[in-house]
Parts: C-alpha cells; sequence; structure tokens
C-alpha cells in the first residue's frame, strides 16, 4: 500500500478547514515514512509576516513537547496524525523535529522532515488556529533548511498543481519542479514534485542548533 499523502498547503488568503486532496491510509503504512522516504504528508503554513515571530522561541522538539505538538496536530486536521506517530517522529527524527513556542510555554507550530542519508522529506507543517497569518509556519520551514543544509544534499516534497502560492514561496525558497504526478490526491488533482539541492552539505551528522 502506497503511503499517506496528507498534503494540504494553505495561506493567509484561501485557509479553510477542510482538505479534500487529502488521500487516507492506515496508520501502520504512516510509520514506514520513517524508514522509506516515500511519500510526504501535508502542510500548515502561512505566507504573511507578523510581530509575533520576535517573541517566539524555535528551537529542537523534545519529547516533552509530545502533548503539546498533538494539539497542534489535532488542530489542524480533520485526519491528525496518531498520537504513536508523533511519538516515533520525536525519538527517530529529533534533529529534524522544530517547534515554535510562545514566551508563555504555548506549543503553537511545529515542522518535521524525515532524513535518510544524504536524503530528506519533508512531512508536516502545521501551526495553531489562533497563530496563523503570522509567518510562524514559513519561519519554521526556514530554520528547518538552516538545520538540514549541514547534514543533507537533498529536500524534496510534493504539492498540489494549482497551489500557486505554494508553489511561488518554494520556489522562492530555492525548490525546483521535478516532474508531475497525475491523480496524486484523493480529489484526482495532480502533485508537482519540487526538489530542494543544498549548495554544500558537510560531513557533520549532526544539525545546527537553531536556538
Amino acid at each position: 500500500m502506497a503511503m499517506p499523502q496528507r498534503c494540504a498547503v494553505f495561506f493567509s488568503d484561501i485557509l479553510t478547514s477542510s482538505r479534500t486532496n487529502a488521500r487516507r491510509h492506515s496508520s501502520s503504512d504512516i510509520f514506514n515514512l520513517l524508514q522509506q522516504l516515500t511519500t510526504p504528508r501535508r502542510f500548515w503554513f502561512l505566507h504573511s509576516v507578523g510581530d509575533a515571530l520576535a517573541s517566539l522561541q524555535i528551537r529542537f522538539a523534545r519529547q516533552s513537547d509530545l502533548k503539546g505538538i498533538c494539539l497542534v496536530e489535532n488542530s489542524s486536521f480533520t485526519d491528525p496524525y496518531p498520537h504513536g506517530l508523533i511519538d516515533r517522529l520525536l525519538r527517530e527524527s529529533s534533529s529534524s523535529f522544530l517547534v515554535a513556542e510562545s514566551p508563555l510555554g504555548t506549543m503553537v507550530g511545529y515542522c518535521v522532515a524525515a532524513v535518510m542519508g544524504k536524503d530528506a522529506h519533508l512531512i508536516s507543517v502545521a501551526v495553531l488556529p489562533a497563530y496563523r497569518r503570522r509567518g510562524i509556519g514559513t519561519a519554521l520551514i526556514r530554520r528547518l533548511l538552516v538545520c538540514l543544509s549541514s547534514r543533507v544534499n537533498e529536500l524534496r516534497l510534493e504539492v498540489k498543481q494549482g497551489n500557486v502560492e505554494a508553489l511561488t514561496l518554494y520556489e522562492s525558497l530555492g525548490f525546483r519542479r521535478l516532474e508531475f504526478i497525475p491523480n496524486y490526491y484523493e480529489d484526482g488533482a495532480t502533485a508537482v514534485k519540487m526538489l530542494l539541492t543544498f549548495p554544500t552539505a558537510s560531513t557533520n551528522s549532526a544539525g545546527s542548533n537553531p536556538k
């Protein structure tokens, strides 16, 4: 069975509560993502920039963040990933799992990528509804790129062909379009596979500390 494909990228002017491009698979299939790096998930992140960024801390996720991350997850998607998967991601992808935390200690967003050797796959980005439209998701993505740049050669993802704003943002970050994947989403939409090639990748396996 194919890996779960739950990509839904929403920007400040197209935020909705539905994800009609989601494709559902069993939880057991999702776990294979950590080993196989086959298909990505979906993303909640915003393009606009807000003053709130100055007061947020973006750091590596810890096991103690699990409850807060699950809250962000459950608040962002109608088909949230199970608690067990997020727990496993925290344990097995801790060096590519970032969270955004408010000054009061509230978990407001996260992003995570799976890494295998010199390749990485963006899995998920999510931000609490009350904190959207402030550029938090985009800031998480940018910080993740810094962390990955010393560890991997490439980062890939898939996005809906019709999501022009998402494509524009990715291209502004250095991603390039590789190919189209017809009928990739549940609604029959075509996906665009995108790839970011980092200029250099050091042999140091440790990610850069974001804080």
